[in-house]
């Protein structure tokens, strides 16, 4: 002890001291036992009550018909890399564009399809706040309703779709995603 300041030994300094680690570890046992239980409990809970998320994907394959031009010198084809680009650009938006989607609304008939609405049972909340506040007012017409519909479930589909082009090559993924496996499948 120097100046009323301990000075640590050379043996104290060089090892790790496993006891005093054992002891805190002993002294916070429930603590420690408690927290990794809550955190495991939490863990289970948001694993069993999350949607599972199911994806159906297929590729295509996207051919160009070209023009049979051929270069006199070499008697190569003439294939130009930016027109290729925009080709392949324009395909690719192609099949994210609403108006195919409206086609597969239409075709599947998902407008008329309560679940991928997403209204098939409202929630006790929505039960009560109409209760409370009133039901919401009913369509003007028919045509109204099912063109709401149709734009609802397109842009529904437009949503859940994505369109991968795999590099270098005319590949291409389409894959959609939904918590039904059939209808991610069907569409």
């Amino acid at each position: 002890v120097i100046l009323g300041i301990r000075v640590p030994s050379h043996q104290e300094e060089a090892g790790l001291d496993l006891r005093k680690y054992l002891w805190l570890l002993s002294k916070h046992r429930w603590l420690i036992l408690g927290s990794a239980g809550l955190f495991l409990c939490i863990g289970m809970a948001v694993t069993f009550l999350t949607t599972p998320i199911y994806r159906a994907s297929t590729t295509l394959q996207i051919n160009r018909d070209t023009p049979n031009v051929t270069n006199v010198q070499t008697v190569d084809p003439v294939e130009s890399s930016s027109q290729d680009a925009e080709f392949y650009q324009t395909q690719y938006e192609l099949l994210k564009s609403r108006s195919l989607a409206e086609r597969v609304v239409s075709t599947l008939a998902l407008q008329d399809d309560p679940a991928f609405l997403g209204s098939a049972a409202p929630s006790p909340w929505a039960r009560l706040k109409g209760m409370a506040f009133g039901s919401p007012a009913a369509p003007t017409s028919a045509a109204d309703d099912l063109a709401t519909r149709q734009k609802s479930a397109a842009d529904r589909v437009l949503a859940n779709l994505s369109v991968d082009p795999v590099r270098s090559s005319s590949i291409v993924t389409l894959s959609y995603d939904n918590p039904d496996r059939q209808l991610a499948q069907k569409i």
